[in-house]
């Protein structure tokens, strides 16, 4: 270098100011988010073709869902004892993603021994969910009640999942136009047009007991209205400051969280739970026939260490047998006697 030339340029780049190291953290992250969700469509793509094979395997193994769910961790929480006779009789699970564009969105559908089931007349229960985005506020799941077919007198939700799909329907009619006008209340979870005692009198009722798994069929989700679905729509923008921070008035809690557990957990790890199961049971059996045969071992070879001791004191025809005890005859001196006593257990 010359002199009084300038120095070279520092090549490692200036320190950011916390705020901006704070947005290109965030942008960064959206970029991590993107990549995600191009990896979770080619995921998509690819396993496809094996599901539906895998699916069509499944349906002719007797048990095998209801032997998964049985399988998988926590899923118990959200059954109750009423719900046990229906989850017995399901026949296939099924979990899809239609939207290339959106492959967050999927549809959960469940079969059912129409013949077996004793709770409902369906045969199939299809619950569909959207991945909806409030920028600036929240995003998550949101969803549809869906009507179930209950039987007579066989309704775990007390007519509540038939009240909450009902008022659904004539929201979304009076969306469409095709209404009548009645009562326009605000569209909170499931919560439409009801007034606070109504409210109050849900909370009661479900106060004390765990509601029944098949009112998460019900589930709406957080600050959704009754305007969701997969054409985008959105809702008023005072609608959405309301319920920003509105968790819902949902008969089931958490139902987002369930909706991931079977469609991210549950159904592609489905094998994996159900092989768990048998081969448990089957190491399980092993196990208490190696135990028994240990005892059984031990118990020969008691008896034929009890036989030598008795061959080496030359225990024979002469100990005459007194209940529980053995005693040496009155020839041998009271030496004799008293080492050879034996307690017979």
């Amino acid at each position: 270098m010359s002199p009084g030339s300038s120095p070279a340029p520092d090549l490692v780049s200036a320190p950011m100011f916390p705020s901006d190291a704070f947005g290109a953290l965030g942008d960064l992250e959206l970029e991590f988010e993107k990549a995600e969700i191009d990896v979770l469509k080619y995921s998509i793509k690819a396993t496809a073709p094996l599901y539906e094979r895998r699916n069509r395997l499944t349906e002719q193994i007797p048990g095998f869902w209801p032997t998964v769910l049985e399988a998988t961790p926590d899923f118990d929480q959200h059954v109750t004892p009423q719900d046990a006779p229906a989850f017995g009789t399901i026949t296939s699970l099924k979990v899809s993603r239609p939207n290339p564009d959106e492959p967050r969105d999927f549809i959960i559908e469940f079969g059912f021994d129409k013949e077996k089931n004793d709770l409902f007349e369906d045969e199939v229960l299809t619950k569909r969910f959207w991945w909806r985005m409030v920028e600036g506020k929240w995003s998550g799941l949101v969803s549809e009640p869906v009507e179930i077919k209950w039987k007579y007198n066989k309704d775990l939700s007390n007519g509540e999942t038939k009240r909450v799909f009902e008022e659904w329907k004539a929201k979304k009619e009076e969306e469409e136009g095709k209404g009548k006008g009645k009562g326009k209340g605000k569209a909170v979870g499931n919560g439409v047009g009801k007034g606070k005692d109504e409210k109050l009198s849900l909370e009661e009722r479900l106060k004390g007991g765990q509601p029944s798994f098949f009112t998460w069929f019900a589930w709406v989700g957080k600050g959704t209205g009754y305007g969701i679905g997969g054409e985008g729509e959105e809702d008023d923008e005072d609608e959405d400051e309301e319920d920003e921070d509105e968790e819902g008035d949902d008969l089931f809690n958490h139902g987002d969280e369930l909706a991931l557990t079977i469609a991210d957990d549950i159904y592609p790890n489905a094998i994996k739970y159900f092989l768990d199961t048998i081969t448990g049971d089957e190491e399980e059996e092993g196990s208490d026939m190696s135990v028994s045969g240990e005892e059984d071992e031990d118990e020969e070879e008691g008896d034929e260490e009890e036989d030598s001791e008795e061959e080496e004191d030359g225990i024979g025809s002469s100990r005459q047998k007194r209940g529980d005890i053995t005693v040496d005859s009155e020839d041998d001196d009271d030496e004799g006697n008293n080492r050879r006593k034996r307690v017979k257990k």
